[in-house]
């Protein structure tokens, strides 16, 4: 995820996962919205001495150096110059290595004191906040002192302080009420004033704390449509992501996505497209013409596909029942190629959804059969009981090995299989000739739902047989 979180305007990049990856994220030219020059209040201001340490330490170039000031120095920080110190050293590609250091700790320790005690504005708030986001920092002290300091400065918030502070709380995990509460009051309070990539990126945030917090996310909802036609590709995947991840329904917004993604479609990158494809899925949100656009550029694009979003795309694709022979091929050679690095849930997922679409591909299905038996470990239940029905379901013979395979596990680990799964691995059982034993075995009546297991069985050893 790309952004400017910075005030001063120096980018940074940080990645994170969902369902493998998260959409890429970016705030383009963030800090262009907020007012640089905000004035230092007096318990901020610094002597001439102090105000030179801080000039040396941004001419720093490694954190090393960094650290070597403070060892020699520290006491003699401004507040100010510490705040600034922590924001340089969030900047430093080398600041892993200074981390368990004295300095370092008593640093992060002085940062927190500061927050506490001095009226710091909004700009050195949202810079601190990021820097300990960006650094990863998971002090309680620090942490706490970050989140008061937030709360008594909110209501100086512009929208776009409000997105760099959004997400600095979602990288953090801060989502306290209290906090949250302010935040979200901010949030309604200038709603109208937000850009579309900080309102994208806020968003964002509140879906990945899980969160909706009163109104503050149908106000952002709605401000998005009035931004819908300024949002780049990178917004439009970062909302669509945030409704999916909170389950959020609004097929006003969805069709604001939908047609604007069309318009810009070339300017997606495939990563963008596909969590995009994943997230209208999962909301069971089917514009088909956002899906041919997507077929398009999906072919075009293929060489981008990833282990999880072969597994993701193929995923939405069936679920929407939306097949295209060209597209699955497609998502089917990149998948052989890539057959060692998938996971057991993209194996499972690309099963699942090639026999839901009924596109057998034998020479796929052997390298999923071929893949799987080294990761059954790693399979989930559900991932079980898909890879399970697509065998069935596709009535291929010579993936029996790996049916059985998956009854074998899941007779060793039936008490953490839902009834769905078991369900599904007996249904696939009945449609190959197979043993009773295994199949009881699977179907074990200690589970929550023996009479679903029951029926699953009857109805598919009848339909067997008939």
């Amino acid at each position: 995820m790309s952004m400017v979180a910075d005030i001063d305007g120096v980018s940074s990049s940080r990645r994170m996962t969902l369902l493998g990856r998260c959409p890429e994220t970016g705030t383009g030219s963030l800090h262009a919205h907020v007012d640089a020059g905000a004035a230092l209040l007096t318990e901020l201001s610094e002597t001439a001495s102090a105000k030179l340490i801080r000039e040396e330490v941004a001419q720093c170039s490694t954190a090393e150096v960094i650290m070597a000031t403070c060892d020699m120095k520290l006491a003699q920080f401004s507040a100010l110059g510490t705040l600034e110190t922590l924001r340089v050293l969030a900047h430093m590609q080398d600041n892993f290595k200074v981390r368990r250091e004295p300095s370092f700790l008593q640093l992060v320790g002085k940062t927190a004191d500061i927050l506490d005690s001095c009226r710091v504005e909004a700009r050195e708030v949202v810079n601190t906040s990021w820097a300990v986001a960006q650094l990863g920092l998971q002090s309680h002290s620090l942490l706490d002192a970050v989140a008061s300091a937030a709360r008594r400065t909110l209501p100086t918030f512009s929208a776009t302080r409000i997105a760099c502070l959004a997400w600095a709380c979602a990288i953090l995990v801060m989502n306290s009420h209290d906090l949250m509460s302010a935040l979200s009051a901010q949030v309604i309070r200038v709603v109208l004033d937000f850009p579309a990539r900080a309102l994208s990126l806020t968003i964002w945030s509140y879906a990945k704390l899980s969160t909706r917090h009163g109104h503050a996310m149908h106000w952002m909802a709605s401000a998005s449509l009035a931004t819908m036609s300024e949002a780049p590709a990178e917004a439009l995947a970062n909302i669509g992501w945030a409704c999916a991840k909170m389950h959020y329904v609004h097929e006003k917004l969805m069709d604001a996505i939908s047609a604007s993604s069309i318009s810009i479609i070339t300017e997606f990158s495939g990563q963008q497209m596909w969590n995009l494809a994943w997230s209208f899925a999962e909301l069971f949100y089917c514009d088909y013409s956002f899906l041919q656009a997507l077929v398009l550029q999906s072919l075009a694009k293929q060489s981008e596909f990833g282990p999880d979003s072969l597994s993701n795309t193929a995923w939405a694709f069936a679920v929407c029942g939306f097949h295209v022979p060209p597209l699955f091929d497609a998502i089917s050679f990149r998948a052989m190629s890539l057959a060692p690095d998938l996971s057991a849930a993209a194996l499972a997922g690309i099963a699942w959804a090639f026999a839901s679409q009924v596109h057998c591909d034998p020479p796929l299905f052997s390298v999923v059969s071929a893949q799987s038996p080294v990761r059954l470990e790693d399979f989930s239940s559900e991932s079980m009981g898909n890879a399970a029905w697509a065998l069935g379901h596709l009535l291929l013979a010579r993936e029996q090995p790996l049916l059985m395979a998956i009854a074998t596990v899941a007779c060793q680990q039936h008490d953490r299989l839902s009834a769905v799964d078991i369900g599904s691995i007996s249904w696939a059982l009945a449609k190959r000739p197979c043993s009773w034993p295994v199949v009881d075995a699977v179907a074990s009546p200690q589970h929550a739902q023996p009479q679903q297991l029951f029926a699953n069985w009857v109805l598919s050893h009848s339909h067997n047989h008939a």
